[in-house]
């Protein structure tokens, strides 16, 4: 009988195999440059840190380890030769060039992709970190960037300020973070202000700034915001949502990777109230799901002893 009651469900409302969840998969890590000068040959001649920099930079991304990075760029920030020598000798591989498919499968044989200049399709940066992918984001060396990796920075609690900050020369590092580590000044010649969406989000930060303004900035931390209802994350709440959370409940579907976003009435419970909370909300004009809501993605504001929610960034950029 129940197996008969799935193949209805499923022929009449959805395909089949629609709520079987990938594996919880930690994030990865970005880190975020505002211009593309300082791993120039002229910034590790003008600064004489920035070996140590690349070096902490690499082992934040591949920790207690030699890794494998490539550079997706042909911009002078990422192909100069004391870069290469400074990765290298590090016992690091290192490759640059367009000649590999900007693809989530290709980019997840690496353990970091550089990018400077060079326009991906957001989607895939964003799938490929969620994946487990660590990105080194050099911005400032085209115009269009601050448009070109909106949607990618958004969906990782950051955007850019729309002009250039003018900031030029040798600057002093202040931070404690590890990736500043022994580093005391970085060379850069204009770029653009990193800013935070949220500053209330522990895993988004901008660790330098300069007269205010934002030079380099990181992602590290959980994919912890989401969209109350969206048990499938395909970034709506829809008909589906209700019924995968039958699914789990009673005819054994896997849990949801982000039981938050199925806690319809953020009780710190799944159970059949939240299907009917969500068919409310949706055919009887009944009240939203509980904060941060069906629209918008964002943290839980409640403590609970659900466990910690693992929603796709993509469908926070829907």
């Amino acid at each position: 009988m129940v197996r008969g009651v799935r193949a209805g469900l499923s022929m009449i409302i959805v395909p089949a195999g629609l709520f079987a969840q990938a594996q919880t998969q930690a994030p990865g890590r970005i880190f975020l440059a505002n211009d593309e000068w300082p791993l120039t040959n002229v910034g590790f001649q003008q600064a004489s840190d920035t070996g140590t920099f690349i070096s902490n930079v690499l082992s934040w991304f591949k920790p207690g380890g030699a890794g494998k990075f490539h550079a997706y760029s042909r911009n002078l920030g990422l192909t100069g030769s004391l870069l290469a020598k400074a990765i290298t000798d590090g016992g690091h591989a290192w490759t640059t060039g367009l000649n590999i498919p900007a693809t989530v499968e290709k980019f997840r044989e690496y353990d970091g992709i550089f990018l400077a200049a060079t326009t991906v399709n957001n989607d895939i940066l964003i799938e490929y970190v969620r994946q487990g992918g660590n990105i080194y984001l050099a911005l400032g060396a085209d115009t269009s960037d601050v448009t070109n990796f909106k949607t990618f920075l958004n969906a990782f609690g950051m955007s850019l300020k729309a002009t250039t900050n003018e900031v030029e020369g040798l600057i002093p590092i202040e931070s404690t973070h590890p990736l500043f580590k022994d580093v005391h000044a970085l060379y850069q010649n204009n770029g653009y202000d990193l800013l935070e969406l949220s500053a209330s989000d522990p895993h988004t930060e901008v660790l330098v700034t300069r007269d205010s303004h934002g030079l380099y900035g990181i992602f590290d931390g959980p994919l912890n915001s989401f969209r109350r209802g969206d048990l499938d994350q395909n970034g709506k709440v829809d008909l589906s949502d209700p019924i995968g959370l039958l699914f789990y409940l009673f005819l054994g579907d896997p849990r949801p990777p982000c039981q938050d976003s199925a806690d319809c009435d953020d009780n710190g419970a799944l159970e059949i109230t939240d299907g009917i909370c969500v068919l409310s909300y949706l055919f009887t004009a009944g009240p939203a799901p509980s904060p941060p809501g069906p629209k918008t993605c964002g943290p839980d504001p409640t403590g609970d002893g659900l466990e910690a929610c693992a929603y796709g960034a993509a469908a926070c950029s829907e």
